[in-house]
């Protein structure tokens, strides 16, 4: 996706009048948002998040992390984290990320690259994992 010095570059933005401070963290909270609001759209999705709020093991988010050398053959190749912590007792969700790159950058200028959640992905987690001690398959 187009970084947001990127974007205000082709709208024509001043500096300071954009905001620059979104993560891929930020969309993955949106994702599972996002997940919460379809479920309370129907009374089995109701049920399903009364379950989830009484038994289930939250979803906690970690910061982004960059591809080793922030090289972009390996962020292609690399996966997000999606592991159980058990810490927290929560399923911590953590970005793979790429960039910002700055906009004289030579190799893919103004680009900002995220793996992310799906709202999909967080739906099955509220549905299945979620209601067991040790997730099933997570980065799969």
């Amino acid at each position: 996706m187009a970084s947001a010095d990127r974007v205000a570059q082709q709208l024509k933005l001043a500096d300071g009048t954009y905001n620059d401070t979104l993560t891929c963290m930020d969309v993955n909270k949106l994702a599972y948002a996002t997940a919460i609001e379809y479920l309370k759209t129907t009374d089995a999705g109701k049920n399903t998040l009364d379950r989830f709020e009484k038994r289930g093991r939250p979803i906690c988010f970690a910061p982004d992390y960059d591809a080793f050398g922030n090289i972009g053959p390996l962020w292609v190749s690399d996966a997000m984290t999606i592991e159980d912590d058990k810490t927290n007792n929560c399923l911590s969700v953590a970005s793979l990320k790429l960039g910002p790159q700055a906009l004289n950058s030579m190799i893919f200028p103004g680009v900002h690259y995220c793996k992310l959640l799906s709202p999909a992905r967080v739906i099955d987690y509220i549905m299945i994992d979620a209601l067991k001690d040790k997730s099933g398959c997570l980065n799969d």
